[in-house]
């Protein structure tokens, strides 16, 4: 196992006076925000629960709807429906992503809270040595880490 971010992990202030069993419970502990891909299942399945997926449907369908709200309801169930768009995930901070979902409150298919409720669901908390893999942290490589 590579120590080396254990090692700038342990040099930080709040470590400084815990022993090496207390830091290796602190590390272990310590959770950390990160952004994922959303699983695009996930995302319809939402879609579906708030009624958002039904009304993209219908107004992908309604030929008297204007062109832009149409076309929009058209991307949008396309990105979403994985036997088309072929993705697995989306990244929900991309520039076209962000466009979409700004689109969908301007054509009033969603509030801005809703929105942001969207783009905060690819936000999750993981343990900290999960995310730098370094998997379990115990009281023997705090006591290497120390030392390098």
């Amino acid at each position: 196992m590579d120590l080396t971010l254990l090692t700038e992990e342990l040099k930080k202030p709040e470590y400084s006076t815990l022993t090496d069993a207390e830091a290796a419970e602190a590390v272990s502990a310590k959770v950390v925000t990160v952004r994922k891909p959303l699983p695009t299942k996930r995302l319809r399945q939402k879609m579906i629960e708030r009624g958002l997926y039904a009304e993209l449907v219908d107004a992908s369908t309604d030929v008297d709807l204007a062109a832009p709200k149409r076309q929009l309801a058209i991307t949008v169930l396309a990105l979403v429906d994985t036997a088309k768009s072929g993705l697995v995930t989306i990244d929900i901070d991309s520039d076209v992503v962000t466009g979409l979902l700004q689109a969908l409150v301007e054509q009033g298919f969603c509030s801005e809270a809703e929105a942001a409720e969207v783009k905060a669901s690819a936000t999750q908390e993981v343990l900290w040595t999960t995310h730098v893999g370094l998997g379990t942290v115990g009281v023997g490589y705090v006591r290497l880490a120390r030392k390098g």
